[in-house]
Protein backbone atom coordinates (compact mmCIF):
# COMPACT_ATOMS: atom_id res chain seq x y z
CA UNK A 1 0.00 0.00 0.00
CA UNK A 2 1.61 3.43 -0.74
CA UNK A 3 1.38 6.70 0.99
CA UNK A 4 1.79 10.40 0.06
CA UNK A 5 4.39 12.60 1.86
CA UNK A 6 3.82 15.82 1.90
CA UNK A 7 6.29 19.02 3.13
CA UNK A 8 5.70 22.67 4.04
CA UNK A 9 8.10 25.14 3.76
CA UNK A 10 8.25 27.53 6.96
CA UNK A 11 10.37 30.76 6.23
CA UNK A 12 10.94 33.04 8.80
CA UNK A 13 12.73 36.24 8.21
CA UNK A 14 13.03 39.39 10.93
CA UNK A 15 10.32 37.28 12.91
CA UNK A 16 7.90 36.91 10.39
CA UNK A 17 6.41 33.99 9.00
CA UNK A 18 5.72 33.40 5.28
CA UNK A 19 2.20 32.60 4.74
CA UNK A 20 0.67 32.14 1.14
CA UNK A 21 -2.82 32.23 0.49
CA UNK A 22 -5.01 28.97 -0.88
CA UNK A 23 -6.59 29.33 -4.58
CA UNK A 24 -8.55 25.99 -4.34
CA UNK A 25 -9.58 22.77 -2.60
CA UNK A 26 -10.85 22.52 0.91
CA UNK A 27 -8.93 25.48 2.51
CA UNK A 28 -9.67 28.02 -0.25
CA UNK A 29 -9.11 31.48 0.68
CA UNK A 30 -7.65 30.51 4.16
CA UNK A 31 -3.19 31.23 4.98
CA UNK A 32 -1.40 28.80 5.18
CA UNK A 33 2.70 27.74 4.69
CA UNK A 34 3.75 26.91 1.36
CA UNK A 35 3.43 23.53 0.73
CA UNK A 36 2.11 20.20 -1.53
CA UNK A 37 3.51 16.92 -2.41
CA UNK A 38 7.11 14.97 -2.39
CA UNK A 39 6.88 13.37 -6.21
CA UNK A 40 8.17 9.86 -6.16
CA UNK A 41 11.71 9.37 -6.56
CA UNK A 42 12.19 13.32 -5.09
CA UNK A 43 14.02 14.25 -1.94
CA UNK A 44 12.33 16.14 0.38
CA UNK A 45 14.66 18.54 0.43
CA UNK A 46 13.96 19.15 -3.11
CA UNK A 47 10.33 19.19 -2.99
CA UNK A 48 10.25 21.40 -0.38
CA UNK A 49 11.93 23.97 -2.40
CA UNK A 50 10.24 23.12 -5.39
CA UNK A 51 7.12 23.77 -3.87
CA UNK A 52 8.60 27.22 -2.19
CA UNK A 53 9.37 28.29 -5.84
CA UNK A 54 6.01 27.39 -7.42
CA UNK A 55 3.95 28.76 -4.64
CA UNK A 56 6.05 31.98 -4.02
CA UNK A 57 8.45 32.72 -7.08
CA UNK A 58 11.41 32.53 -4.26
CA UNK A 59 14.44 30.33 -3.73
CA UNK A 60 15.46 28.92 -0.23
CA UNK A 61 17.76 27.10 1.72
CA UNK A 62 17.07 23.96 3.98
CA UNK A 63 18.05 24.70 7.04
CA UNK A 64 16.91 22.13 9.27
CA UNK A 65 13.66 20.08 9.94
CA UNK A 66 11.12 21.32 12.34
CA UNK A 67 8.45 17.89 12.07
CA UNK A 68 6.76 15.25 11.15
CA UNK A 69 2.95 14.56 10.93
CA UNK A 70 0.88 11.26 10.17
CA UNK A 71 -2.69 10.77 10.06
CA UNK A 72 -2.95 8.22 12.60
CA UNK A 73 -0.64 10.23 15.15
CA UNK A 74 -0.30 13.99 15.95
CA UNK A 75 2.98 14.55 16.54
CA UNK A 76 5.86 12.28 15.95
CA UNK A 77 8.88 14.35 16.61
CA UNK A 78 9.59 17.86 16.78
CA UNK A 79 13.64 19.04 17.29
CA UNK A 80 14.09 22.08 18.96
CA UNK A 81 13.62 25.30 18.42
CA UNK A 82 17.17 27.65 17.41
CA UNK A 83 16.06 29.52 20.63
CA UNK A 84 16.49 26.27 22.87
CA UNK A 85 19.90 25.28 21.19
Amino acid sequence: MGFDVGVAAAVVRNNHVLLVQEARGPYEGRWGLPKGYVDPDESIEHAVLRELKEETGLDGVVEGFIGLRSTKTCLLYTSPSPRDR
